[in-house]
């Protein structure tokens, strides 16, 4: 066999050989469905729904409801008349002429222009997102979610709309509005994806075409997660003519599929999305997996008597073909979704191949018979997303292990389909239990899916084993505290959001509290308005979510927010520090063990047992000391690092007394196995120094000058300054009886200040340590410093460190510009400290709590606060080792409108000119009540606005306020340009209305995102002052 690796090619070819033997390594593996939303007939607006009308045998079939057209004005009971069809039957969305533009930052007259193909697919991805638990992965989502690498693939057949809007003047936005490739480019638009983008039409095979090129691209890793979806929708009566004129659809109903007295389908509208991985990271990625996709394939009826008539030996071939793609036995498949449309010659065509593939030798015992129905008599045949409703409807009947009733038999079975019960098959007419096939470990499931131009498509599916409905309950979450979030966009009623949740705890059953925090936070994306809870049980959360506060709302800034680290020194030390964390954090763990490594390779052991207790680091003795010191700076280090592991990283460090050395290894200038070297050295110098037992210190509630003036008047001698913690508080050290007498001149005082001895017995940064300091200084000269990763404020001088340099002339009084500052000692000292130096808005948020204190409900609820204030958070970090699963939550509550231009025959001028008039009336501002503010009169508005934006910038809103189709009070000078729809064609056509008002042109910038409403009239006033200068 010819070795690859030995040929010799340039370094192109070489890739290219290396991407061609990925793919045939690959070939045969398999694709997760992690993910499916979908709308379809009767209400079904999510699978779960579709799952309950299916298990009622529902026909959802209805007459063209005059949202659609005006069915009178184009049927006729006699065959044969012009422009009349026989047909008046089909199945229809309840919410197709809605849509929540503001969610996609489209206008109006955007929204009114474009497909509600394209507008429902977009919701409908939405929804299979929140299902699948898709957050990107910078954005703290598990690693598979790549912006870079998500792919989508649609289905998309007709276009019926652009009839609706021919029937009015032709908009700017008609072209992106209809045409077919922008149904998936606007979803990679919004979502800003770089994968392949790219909609397929073959006619009604077109869903499962488009999920047979989304597996290619996953195992050609082309892309690493793919969105696969199909949408329908039946806007116009031009299509109904024609398939009514071809014999296409039925003249008498719906879809009989299989029976006696089927004469053609019944049109429907649906849309269905189904999320794909590769399956083994999805497994990877600790997804919910609801099915795997084992095979799929594609061929073409050529050799079809005519273009329209299906081929059943080219239909055989692709079943057969997945079959031997799928590595099992045609006799291995227990379902077959049949296209089944009902129609005379296309339901013999497919039984027949049915027969010649899955039915030679097949055994006619109910263990082994072939379960074959259709969906189409529920819901309609859905044409370019038929494929995707029978998808959905197979995942389900395998995740649920129940055959739904086919109810399209109304009469009796068709005999021209032969004799079905020998050759194994049995169509179900009641609702069946559903195992596999007798002998086989797993449920396979064939869906077909064909266009009349003869296209053919298929999948096999295989059941998700085990379940991925359950986890190990052996195993628990010892977090005892966790934290849920919710967000939504601002034009959302946060009410519903909360509504959803509570509703959603109420019929659950029992909830994990640990996955709704793992789904919340690391499977939901975030929007800008946010409120977070930490729990500790699903009691705690009902009662929260009664009495929620306002959603946070933070103003717009041009950076993210600064973080900062500050870590205490002595003071923070208590026994059993850490502890609870240490039992429940696997990261922080590790890195406390990778201390007490440190400290062992120092020469001294011990870390884990003050962690557990077994050492009061309080005592005065030297192993409590010791002990103490290192148990200070390996708190604080292993909880920087935790934080660090989930996200956050600093923009400045601030270390107290020994948590400078915390800092300094965070910081990276210096390793942590030298900076335990230099602590256990400096404790060892001050134990071994002359004052090591006679010192102390002594802290005061007065300024530093205050306490020197003190310590001259009370007469004592060598004691100094020590700590300078604040414009009042100060900590002097010196010599034990010293500071007794100073102690005791403070408090005989009339109105004596606030004087506490502290713990201990060394004077620490103080004159006595000069021996020391000496000694130490022999082990700083052999450890290497290196450049800092991270600035530091340095205690000493209080300058700062900057990243990659030495110290700076810049001081501490102008490096106070962090928004958030994290304590990482064992209990939070120094934040008391800081509050009097930083502005009032600045968060000051404490790790661990304390001895008293349970960890995690201090940790969840500085979570909370972060998460509000926007601060980035690796969300799947933080869940990674606890026992957490994805949970099927409520999707996004759409707040939507109508957007809808009722169709008008283009062809007679009478109606053409109404519609003409009506377009202009809705193309006006205001024209509409539903734009109107509650309670406040049309007269108003140009006070509103003007209390809203300044005078000289009520020019520009107005025309924005015309183009876009908005009222003028919903603009604010602060919106940034694109969240209220104005993208690079509005761009121009504002350039057009300028223009038009000014009666001058100037040359006009380049659009581009991240300007506000504000800099857009600033920028129009300078481009026209200085158009008129000129």
């Amino acid at each position: 066999m010819l070795q690859l690796q030995n040929i010799c090619t340039p370094p192109l070819f070489s890739s290219y050989i290396q991407i061609i033997a990925a793919y045939m390594a690959s070939i045969h593996g398999k694709i997760a469905i992690v993910g499916m939303a979908c709308r379809f007939p009767g209400g079904a607006h999510s699978p779960e729904e579709f799952w309950q009308l299916l298990l009622s045998g529902k026909n959802t079939m209805e007459d063209v409801p005059s949202s659609r057209f005006k069915i009178e004005d184009y049927w006729s009971d006699r065959p044969g008349v012009p422009n009349k069809m026989v047909a008046r039957k089909g199945h229809f969305l309840q919410e197709g002429t809605l849509f929540d533009e503001a969610f996609f930052n489209l206008s109006p007259r955007e929204a009114m222009n474009s497909d509600p193909q394209h507008r429902i697919l977009l919701e409908t991805v939405v929804d299979a997102l929140d299902d699948a638990g898709y957050k990107e992965s910078r954005d703290g989502g598990e690693r598979g979610w790549n912006k870079s690498k998500m792919g989508v693939f649609i289905g998309s057949a007709t276009d019926s709309y652009q009839n609706n809007l021919a029937s009015q003047p032709i908009d700017a936005f008609f072209c992106p509005g209809t045409i077919r490739g922008f149904a998936g480019g606007r979803i990679s638009h919004y979502f800003g994806w770089q994968g392949p983008s790219v909609v397929y039409d073959t006619a009604c095979s077109s869903s499962l075409v488009a999920v047979h090129s989304a597996c290619q691209s996953l195992l050609l890793h082309e892309s690493d997660a793919a969105v696969a979806g199909a949408a329908n929708m039946l806007t116009s009566p031009e299509m109904f003519l024609g398939l009514s004129k071809g014999f296409f659809i039925s003249n008498t109903g719906g879809c009989r599929t299989f029976d006696e007295s089927a004469d053609g389908y019944c049109r429907a509208e649906g849309v269905g999305v189904v999320v794909l991985k590769r399956f083994e990271d999805a497994l990877r990625d600790n997804d919910k997996i609801d099915a795997v996709i084992v095979a799929s394939g594609i061929n073409q009826s050529g050799p079809s008597e005519s273009l329209t008539m299906p081929h059943s030996a080219t239909q055989a071939m692709l079943f057969t073909s997945n079959c031997e793609r799928a590595g099992i036995s045609p006799l291995a498949v227990r379902v077959v979704e049949a296209h089944g449309t009902g129609t005379f010659v296309g339901d013999y065509a497919e039984m027949e191949a049915i027969k010649a593939t899955y039915c030679q030798g097949r055994k006619s015992q109910s263990d082994s018979q072939l379960f074959v129905g259709s969906l189409k008599p529920n819901v309609g045949h859905s044409e370019s997303a038929a494929g995707m409703a029978s998808l959905i409807k197979s995942v389900l009947m395998m995740k649920y292990r129940q055959v739904v009733p086919h109810i399209g038999i109304t009469t009796r079975l068709s005999p021209r389909l032969g004799d079905l019960e020998i050759s194994g098959i049995m169509i179900p007419t009641s609702l069946l239990p559903l195992k596999p096939v007798a002998g086989e470990k797993h449920i396979f499931t064939a869906v077909h899916n064909f266009g009349a131009h003869g296209g053919n498509s298929g999948i096999i599916l295989q059941e998700m084993l085990p379940p991925m409905d359950s986890i190990d309950q052996s195993t628990s979450d010892p977090r005892s505290s966790h934290i849920i979030v919710l967000s939504a966009k601002p034009h959302t009623p946060f009410t519903i959001v909360i509504g959803q949740l509570l509703q959603y705890i109420e019929t659950a059953g029992p909830i994990s509290l640990s996955s709704l925090s793992y789904t919340t936070t690391a499977r939901r994306q975030d929007y800008t308005s946010r409120i977070a809870f930490s729990v500790t049980s699903i009691k705690d959360l009902k009662g929260q979510l009664q009495t929620y506060p306002s959603p946070i709302i933070l103003p717009r800034r041009n950076s993210a927010p600064k973080v900062g680290f500050v870590i205490g020194g002595n003071g923070s030390q208590f026994q059993g520090m850490g502890k609870d964390l240490y039992n429940t954090s696997p990261v922080f763990k590790s890195y406390i063990d990778a201390c007490d490594i440190a400290a062992m390779e120092a020469g001294v052991g011990g870390l884990t047992g003050l962690i557990n207790g077994c050492i009061d680091p309080l005592l005065n003795n030297s192993i409590s000391k010791l002990a103490g010191a290192i148990g200070i700076f390996s708190v604080g280090y292993a909880v920087g690092m935790m934080w660090r592991h989930w996200g956050l990283e600093p923009s400045l460090l601030l270390g107290h007394s020994l948590g400078e050395y915390v800092a300094l290894a965070l910081s990276g200038c210096i390793s942590l196995a030298d900076s335990m070297k230099v602590l256990v050295a400096k404790v060892h110098a001050a134990e071994t120094s002359t004052h090591s037992e006679d010192g102390g210190m002594l802290a005061v509630g007065i300024s530093a000058n205050d306490a020197r003036e003190m310590i001259a008047l009370s007469g004592c001698s060598g004691i100094d300054i020590a700590c300078i913690n604040g414009t009042f508080q100060t900590v002097v050290a010196g010599t034990s009886s010293e500071l007794q007498r100073l102690q005791d001149f403070i408090r005989a005082l009339p109105a004596p200040p606030l004087v506490n001895r502290l713990p201990g017995s060394i004077a620490w940064h103080s004159a006595h340590l000069i021996e020391s300091a000496n000694a130490l200084q022999k082990v700083t000269n052999l450890i290497p410093f290196r450049e800092a990763e991270v600035p530091i404020l340095l205690n000493v001088n209080g300058t700062l460190l900057e990243k990659g340099a030495t110290l700076s002339s810049r001081y501490l009084s102008q490096q106070m510009n962090i928004d958030i500052w994290i304590e990482l000692s064992a209990k939070a000292i120094l934040l008391p400290f800081l509050r009097p130096f930083v502005p009032t808005k600045t968060m000051l948020l404490p790790t661990l709590g304390g001895p008293t204190s349970n960890c995690w409900n201090s940790i969840t609820k500085s979570l909370a606060r972060l998460y509000e204030a926007h601060i980035p958070i690796k969300w799947a970090n933080y869940h990674d080792s606890y026992p957490v699963q994805l949970v099927s939550l409520p999707s996004y509550p759409f707040t939507r409108k109508e957007h809808w231009i009722v169709y008008s025959d283009r062809l007679s001028p009478h109606t053409r000119s109404e519609n003409i008039a009506s377009s202009q009336k809705q193309l006006t501002p205001h024209s509409s009540p539903t734009y109107l503010e509650p309670d406040l009169p049309i007269a108003q508005h140009q006070t509103v606005m003007s209390a809203i934006n300044p005078p000289d910038v009520l020019s520009v809103t107005q025309i924005l306020s015309q183009e876009l189709n908005v009222p003028e009070y919903s603009i604010k000078v602060d919106d940034l340009i694109e969240d209220v729809g104005v993208d690079s064609i509005m761009w121009l056509l504002l350039r057009d209305g300028i223009y038009s008002q000014r009666h001058c042109t100037c040359p006009w910038p380049e659009w581009r995102k991240g300007r506000t409403v504000q800099e857009l009239c600033n920028l129009t006033e300078m481009h026209f002052q200085g158009a008129c200068k000129s």
